[in-house]
């Protein structure tokens, strides 16, 4: 509360704000304090309570863009003093109108006319917006449809700012964009040969559009089918209108094509065939738009196992540069043109200079021993044959020596290697042909040599379970080893060596007789064979003397003076020992010394004497009895 004296003034006072919108309906009071014993007053068309000074926006008279009032509180005094007063002001702003606007249709095509808004009223001072896929103007709401997304529902927006003391205000309106179909047309071919069948589009996007042609050209007009034999020869174009979507009406597309004539059949022959090397060999016929080709593989076209063109447009053939040859083919080929099929026709020749084919001879691989004739044979040759032959130290062909007939010629007795060649005359062609040449090689027979033992005798006596080394000597040829058990019936023993030593399989039959031989072949020449080796097996107790003579000179036979045990072969590091009847032992030696200088008994008594031989090989000890006798 404020009491009012004689020397006091009024406190300002004041609504919290000073601007307010037009369309506020809630009261106004004032803020801060309170005022008592005076009254209110304002401008008028303020709605104001002038007790409380309480104001009512939304009752009071705005005009124009914004309404200014004052209002003021008073207290009048008495005494002759003057009224105290407080004023303050306010401006009630008025509320803009709500904006409304549209566009002229609710569907637009992307290449249509951009389009602006339509309204009552104009719209200043306010924005236009749209989501960010959706161009549009800000200012003037103008909408660039070729650069907005196609999509239904998009909302374009006004919005006016705001006023001071009233809130921005905006309106919505929605509109949808559509995206015409972009048509394509192809036939797949420009060029379209009237003779084939009536084409039809190879691609159409998308369906259900209508199809048109230019003038005389025949076309369905739903399924784009071309009539080729309703349409002439030229070039036309192709048009396809898709159908509308939506708003958007349906485009139209076009391709040029052209309706061509296949050319005429080429004709063309090489007549004077078969033809000479040193000849000409030109075609005769019509034809144009083509060329030749020596084989009907366009990665060959001037040359193909052995014939070769000179000119492919004009057909001459290279008869000096082709391999003379019967049935080549010649082909003229015209490409495709304007659609139409390729076609190709063809010719045969032959070209001579004489021929041959294969030359062989009934030796193998042209070996042949010495003294003897080969037969060789031609095949597949064309011509008149006669026969050639060198030596292989000369270089100078001279007539063949021998006899033939036809195909087939057999030489005489040859000593030295031999070439052989065949040549061939044919027709009217001057020049002669000749084969390849062979090579008859001769050779030295076969010769078996001399098989020895390894004591070089033909002869062999061992003990079983033993071995022994043949060797062959001044043999010519491959050698194979051969055995037999009567000297007559003989089996490979299935050892190949030509070092020509071939050890013997041990055996341990006892007194089986083994005769050895050596088969001889030099190449292709008949085999021969050395002479016979026999080894016979024997028990090794065979070869232990059971008595001995010392000093005896028996027409010199050393095995009676002395105890010789040279037949069993006995390692060097064997052992032999003798006892007498004591069991004293006399005698020891190895199995060397006993080999190279045998027992003469050391001066014993006469007498029976025991030995024992031990191999020192896994076999068992010998054991036996030997006399002295004087």
């Amino acid at each position: 509360m404020v009491t009012v004296g004689s020397n006091v003034s009024l406190p300002p006072f004041n609504y919290g704000i000073d601007k307010f919108c037009s369309t506020d309906f809630i009261p106004k009071n004032i803020v801060g304090i309170t005022l008592t014993g005076g009254y209110f007053s304002g401008t008028a068309g303020l709605l104001l309570n002038t007790l409380t000074g309480t104001i009512t926006i939304s009752g009071s008279s705005a005009s124009g863009f914004s309404t200014p009032y004052s209002v003021s509180y008073r207290i009048d005094r008495t005494n002759g003093c003057p009224p105290l007063i407080s004023s303050t002001g306010i401006t009630v702003y008025r509320k803009q109108t709500q904006p409304s606007f549209a566009y002229a249709r609710p569907e637009y095509c992307k290449d249509e006319v951009n389009p602006f808004p339509i309204s009552s009223s104009t719209l200043v001072d306010g924005l236009f917006s749209a989501p960010s896929d959706i161009s549009v103007n800000s200012i003037t709401g103008e909408i660039g449809l070729a650069n907005s997304s196609a999509r239904a529902g998009v909302l374009i927006e006004y919005r006016l700012p705001a006023n001071p003391g009233c809130p921005s205000i905006s309106t919505v309106t929605s509109i949808s964009i559509t995206k015409p179909d972009e048509p394509q047309l192809s036939y797949g071919n420009a060029g379209i040969c009237v003779t084939n069948q009536d084409p039809y589009p190879f691609v159409v996007i998308p369906s259900n559009g209508t199809f048109s042609g230019s003038f005389g050209l025949k076309v369905l007009p739903d399924s784009g089918r071309i009539v080729l034999f309703q349409s002439p020869i030229g070039v036309f174009q192709v048009s396809y209108t898709s159908p509308d979507k939506g708003v958007c009406k349906g485009r139209t597309v076009t391709e040029n094509i052209t309706i061509t004539s296949p050319v005429t059949r080429p004709q063309f022959k090489y007549i004077g065939s078969p033809f000479c090397t040193e000849g000409t060999a030109l075609p005769v016929g019509s034809f144009q738009y083509g060329v030749f080709r020596a084989s009907t593989n366009i990665a060959f076209i001037t040359s193909v196992s052995g014939l070769t063109l000179k000119d492919t447009i004009a057909g001459e053939i290279d008869l000096k540069n082709s391999i003379p040859g019967e049935q080549y083919t010649i082909s003229y080929v015209v490409p495709a043109i304007g659609g139409c099929e390729p076609i190709t026709v063809q010719d045969t020749l032959s070209i001579r200079k004489g021929s041959v084919g294969q030359i062989a001879s009934d030796g193998e691989k042209g070996v042949i021993c010495g003294g003897a004739g080969i037969k060789i044979e031609i095949s597949n040759f064309k011509g008149n044959i006669s026969w050639e032959q060198r030596n292989f130290k000369d270089t100078t062909w001279r007539d063949a020596v021998g006899d033939f007939a036809d195909r087939v010629f057999v030489s005489g007795a040859l000593t030295d290697t031999t070439y052989f060649r065949a040549k061939v005359n044919y027709g009217n062609c001057p020049d002669s042909v000749y084969s390849s040449q062979i090579k008859v090689k001769v050779i030295q027979g076969s010769f078996g040599g001399t098989a020895l033992s390894n004591e070089n005798t033909n002869f062999k006596v061992i003990c079983n379970d033993l071995e022994t080394t043949l060797s062959l000597r001044e043999n010519v040829g491959g050698i194979v080893w051969q055995f037999s058990k009567d000297s007559l019936n003989w089996d490979d023993v299935g050892v190949r060596d030509t070092l020509s030593q071939f050890t013997t399989p041990s055996q341990n039959e006892y007194g089986l007789k083994i005769w050895y031989r050596a088969q001889v072949t030099n190449e292709t020449c008949p085999a021969d064979y050395s002479n016979r080796v026999l080894v016979k097996v024997c028990d090794k107790l065979d070869f232990i003397p059971n008595a001995l003579t010392p000093g005896s000179d028996d027409n010199g036979d050393q095995t009676q003076s002395t105890w010789v045990l040279k037949q069993l072969n006995l390692r060097d590091f064997a052992e032999v020992r003798i006892f007498n009847r004591y069991g004293s032992e006399v005698y020891f030696a190895n199995g060397r010394q006993v080999t190279e200088r045998p027992w003469d008994g050391g001066g014993l008594p006469a007498g029976t004497y025991y030995y024992v031989i031990d191999r020192k090989d896994q076999t068992k000890v010998l054991t036996g009895s030997v006399s002295i006798i004087k």
